[in-house]
């Protein structure tokens, strides 16, 4: 778990480094870094040498650097992106085979080690087991992305395509067919989809009945099409703001909402489309207020943006 140290830069967190825009920056960044590694293993190691003088400082080393290297591609093939090069590279590297929070990757290797606290006679075999049982749900989402990516391709064709885990099962998919100017989008669930609804049917309840209606055969399912305003002066102009350009650095599949306001400037509202969905309101929304000039007046995550003559920056 060592790598996510930099969770500390999330907000909220009880010992908070920085802000939202921070965790976008350096979450699974250099603490995620293969050039690092060997590192921190290092670190880990010393630290760990001085309670276990018995264990060898090579045996610690390389157990603490396969954890860190098997954390790092555990990441890798969620949507998120991970900085494999850094500090130096930035880029973000994912496989999109598994969603950010899966219970059944963490559920797996939870119950293993519940097991094997009652079947102390054989834990190796029940860890055996549950890596295999793990390894085993991966290479499955890894087969349903190459479905879904297949999906995509007939669904967009001419496009630059995607597929994105979703929530709760992995055969629910994002299909994203990105044309420059236009983001299509479709919500699919592969192997069937859910049960017809009626047409006096009353709204989804929870998120479970709305996950459930969300997603359609990729034969049936509907398409969604948001402009970038890429060509727009004013997301031109707000991409030249520092905070601006740090989110859309992050950002994989960007659009831009403009509003425009009673005294000439604008509204923009920043949407990562990776982080939208039937669930709720989009996560990392970042919202610019531009005066008429396109200045920058004020900006913020939507969470925490409150008034449009807010000025403070958080």
């Amino acid at each position: 778990m060592f790598p996510d140290v930099d969770a500390f830069f999330l907000p909220g967190s009880w010992f908070r480094l920085g802000d939202t825009m921070s965790y976008l920056r350096y979450h699974r960044g250099v603490t995620h870094s293969f050039l690092l590694a060997p590192l921190f293993a290092a670190g880990l190691a010393l630290l760990v040498r001085a309670a276990a003088r018995r264990t060898s400082f090579a045996a610690l080393f390389a157990a603490a650097l396969a954890g860190i290297v098997s954390h790092i591609l555990f990441d890798w093939i969620t949507s998120y992106g991970t900085m494999f090069f850094a500090p130096l590279s930035w880029r973000r590297y994912s496989l999109d085979w598994v969603f950010i929070l899966d219970p059944f990757f963490t559920g797996i290797p939870v119950a293993a080690l519940v097991l094997s606290l009652f079947v102390r006679r054989r834990p190796q075999l029940v860890g055996v087991l549950g890596a295999a049982a793990l390894l085993g749900y991966v290479a499955f989402c890894a087969a349903m992305h190459r479905r879904a990516l297949g999906n995509a391709r007939r669904l967009f064709p001419a496009a630059k395509v995607a597929a994105l885990p979703q929530p709760l099962s992995p055969l629910r998919w994002m299909l994203v067919g990105d044309r420059g100017d236009a983001v299509d989008v479709a919500y699919v669930r592969l192997g069937g989809g859910a049960p017809p609804v009626a047409a006096n049917a009353r709204p989804p309840s929870g998120i479970l009945q709305t996950l459930r209606r969300a997603y359609a055969p990729a034969a049936s399912a509907s398409i969604e099409r948001f402009a970038t305003g890429e060509a727009d002066r004013r997301v031109v102009a707000a991409g030249r703001f520092g905070d601006v350009a740090a989110w859309r650095r992050f950002a994989r599949f960007p659009i831009a909402d403009i509003a425009a306001l009673p005294d000439g400037g604008a509204r923009l509202t920043f949407t990562d489309l990776r982080f939208r969905g039937p669930w709720g309101r989009p996560a990392f929304q970042y919202e610019v207020l531009l005066s008429a000039d396109e200045r920058e007046r004020a900006s913020g995550f939507v969470r925490l943006f409150v008034t449009q003559d807010e000025t403070r920056r958080r």
